[in-house]
């Protein structure tokens, strides 16, 4: 089994990725997260196997402009 931590900005992606996910028996969702710092913590603290992550921030978004 594969720990997973998902994380993205908007709570629903989350959501469906984790109603996804947890359909297979070869995964487990051991954190989720949708705040850059609390992504750090979890990884720290969780040690996934697998990380979904899409974070934008808004330093991120000046960058691309």
């Amino acid at each position: 089994m594969k720990n997973v931590l998902i994380a993205d900005a908007h709570p629903i992606v989350i959501k469906g990725l984790a109603s996804i996910l947890k359909k297979d028996e070869a995964y487990k969702i051991v954190a989720k997260s949708n705040d850059e710092n609390e992504l750090k913590n979890h990884i720290i603290l969780k040690s996934p196997d697998i990380i979904i992550c899409l974070l934008y921030t808004s330093d991120a978004a000046d960058e691309r402009s």
